[in-house]
């Protein structure tokens, strides 16, 4: 969950829309929310990361 957290930190401070990321990539919204309750699923984070430009060993 940590990566999570560095994840919608980065987007966050990019000021990049969750809400646009959710949309295209067909992500629930409320699993960008920091008080969620599920986890992103190996092939969510590699989505997200992809569609950021950013190499998930580099979080």
């Amino acid at each position: 969950m940590e990566i999570e957290k560095r994840i919608i930190k980065y987007i966050e401070v990019n000021s990049i829309s969750k809400n646009v990321i959710a949309e295209v990539l067909n992500i629930d919204i409320e699993k960008f929310s920091m008080e969620r309750e599920r986890s992103w699923s190996a092939e969510e984070m590699l989505q997200i990361c992809a569609y950021l430009g950013i190499a998930p060993e580099k979080i």
